[in-house]
């Protein structure tokens, strides 16, 4: 219920004049210094630091937070925000680039019509611009339209979270900050074949061979591969500047697929989609006088109608005579430790299982290492056990905050004496009514007494359930724009430099070189761009991907860093895949034109 100050004195008027069970919620003035002022607070009233709680989430939305973990968010979001832009620098200058070699006796034309460096480097910046006119829109409106889409998916999968949140609402400010960053994007990415295009001379444009000679400076090598593969790896590698441009943004598509995907992994463990063993009921009784539910009670209850299985817990707090302080120990049946088996972080879950040792749980700083001996005091006697295994932190011990071990049934009972229960974890069947969830309610009260709660989480399962596949959708959607990205650039720029050289590859032709030679050329340039954009990217995709890892993943629930591999078979897949798309369309180009029309082409 609840009642204002003046109600509550009159049915608890024992409370008058104290304070131990009052909580003040304080909302602060805008653009104030929060922690300042919570600092302010603590010294005015004398307050201790347990007795000051931050809502430490909010305030990390509004920039006003010290929590070093959540202030770690703000780290890897600009370090993402950063790639990203990168990114997108990459292989806009890379098509431009190959779209600057491909006009280079245009240039060179305005050159000898009297135009200087200056206003060619003007034209291609203003060229870049003008694609922003229809590109910036179209992406504004795609942005609000799948946004719209994204919120109406929360609002249906997770009401309970997001039922106020507006489906058709506008972000100007995003919107405004997605306009820039394309303008900057642009802007930066032209620089570079802007310069390149304003100091083409007039003597190259007109020569016949313009846009090529940087080819003809070295020789291609041919003592491991045949001529025609190569002549595609020494096109590929001829410009340094080409070569870093394409390779680095195709390197680029890999470290944004493997940096994002560390956000899979945090998804995993912040918000699971409910483990096998989580439960539909959850029975608990009070704190004085723990494991009164007898065995066989827990036993019956998975004969009742709509009861699917039920799990068993103990609890108990042991004494450490060394450390001076105590552990909280739980005992779990066989079932729940087998199905604990995929949080396990590291050691042997078969000797917990034995009763011959226990799983540390990772609580930050509250965790004993593996392997290691631990001396407790319990019902009186001393004994010496075995930490086996750490294991990640579940949802039934978040509320402890001390060092928390999980043993088998068999175990707990010698160790403290106690043969019942604290807590029943009940799955129910899909079919399960009312009637039967009160029948169940109704036989653990007559069992546990008045001193006990009795917990319906299906709702909230549900709403745990939508949250997940909400988050989900957003991330493996935005992996999956990562690698339509990277698999349209390699056919972008494939297609754009075999265009520039179309000529050349005329020449070839017309000196004897088959259509089946020209396309292994090409075949040998993508190749080569493609590896080393895979070496580069990996190399330094996977440190990020291990140091964001460690960052949200590791540093709170302590599961040790692991090659992604998943991650890594996709991005080869889809490299490799484009590929075959980037050398399918030149191949169907060179064989549809003849060796004058190829000479001739622009």
């Amino acid at each position: 219920m609840f009642l204002n100050t003046d109600g509550f004195l009159a049915l608890r008027p024992e409370e008058t004049g104290t304070a131990q069970e009052t909580i003040y919620f304080v909302e602060f003035r805008k653009f104030c210094n929060i922690q300042k002022a919570i600092g302010e607070i603590r010294t005015q009233f004398g307050l201790e630091d347990g007795q000051v709680r931050q809502n430490a989430k909010v305030l990390m939305l509004m920039l006003q937070t010290r929590d070093s973990y959540l202030l770690s968010f703000y780290l890897l979001a600009g370090m993402l925000a950063v790639l990203v832009v990168i990114a997108g620098i990459f292989m806009i200058t890379a098509s431009m680039n190959s779209s600057i070699a491909r006009r280079t006796e245009f240039f060179g034309m305005m050159r000898c019509l009297g135009a200087t460096g200056k206003q060619v480097v003007r034209f291609v910046r203003k060229e870049a611009l003008s694609w922003c006119k229809d590109a910036i829109p179209a992406g504004v409106a795609a942005g609000v339209a799948v946004t719209w889409a994204l919120c109406g998916m929360l609002r249906f999968l997770s009401p309970g979270l997001f039922d106020g949140l507006p489906v058709l609402g506008i972000s100007w400010l995003g919107a405004a900050a997605g306009i820039l960053m394309g303008l900057v994007t642009v802007l930066l990415a032209a620089r570079s074949p802007a310069k390149r295009a304003g100091a083409v001379s007039p003597l190259t444009a007109v020569s016949g061979n313009a846009g090529t000679v940087y080819a003809a400076k070295k020789a291609a090598h041919t003592r491991l591969f045949k001529v025609d593969m190569a002549l595609g790896i020494h096109h590929a590698s001829g410009s340094k500047k080409n070569f870093f441009l394409v390779a680095g943004s195709f390197a680029f598509s890999i470290i944004l697929f493997l940096s994002f995907g560390t956000l899979i992994d945090f998804m995993h463990h912040a918000v699971t989609p409910l483990r096998s063993s989580a439960p539909d009921i959850a029975v608990n009784v009070g704190t004085e006088e723990m494991n009164r539910i007898p065995t066989a009670f827990a036993e019956d209850l998975e004969e009742y109608p709509g009861v699917k299985r039920v799990f068993r817990k103990g609890y108990a707090y042991l004494t450490m005579p060394a450390a001076g302080k105590d552990v909280v120990l739980i005992s779990y049946d066989e079932r729940q430790l087998r199905m604990a088996e995929d949080m396990l972080i590291e050691g042997r879950l078969q000797e917990v299982i034995d009763g011959k040792g226990v799983l540390s749980v990772f609580l930050e700083e509250h965790t004993f290492a593996c392997s290691s001996n631990i001396l407790v005091s319990a019902d009186g006697k001393e004994r010496k056990i075995h930490v086996s295994g750490v294991i990640e932190c579940v949802s039934d011990i978040l509320n402890f905050s001390t060092d928390t071990l999980i043993c088998s049934e068999e175990m707990f009972r010698e160790l403290t004496g106690e043969k019942g229960f604290t807590a029943l974890d009940i799955q129910l069947e899909k079919d399960v009514t009312d009637m039967q969830v009160q029948e169940i309610r109704k036989a653990v009260g007559q069992v546990c007494g008045e001193d006990f709660t009795f917990s319906d989480k299906r709702m909230k399962n549900q709403e745990i359930k939508g949250a997940y596949f909400s988050m989900a959708v957003f991330l493996y959607g935005f992996l999956a724009v990562i690698a339509l990205i990277a698999f349209f650039n390699i056919i972008n720029c494939i297609g754009m430099s075999v265009s520039a050289r179309m000529r050349e590859y005329g020449a070839m032709r017309a000196n004897g070189m088959s259509v089946g030679q020209l396309i292994r050329m090409v075949t040998g340039e993508t190749l080569t761009y493609t590896v080393f954009g895979l070496i580069f990217g990996c190399l330094a995709g996977l440190p990020l991907n291990r140091f964001m890892f460690h960052t949200i993943v590791t540093n709170k629930w302590g599961e040790a860093w692991s090659l992604p591999g998943w991650e890594m078979v996709v991005i080869v897949f889809v490299m490799l895949a484009s590929v075959c798309l980037a050398v399918l369309n030149p191949a169907r180009q060179i064989k549809r034109m003849t060796v004058v029309e190829t000479i001739s082409r622009e």
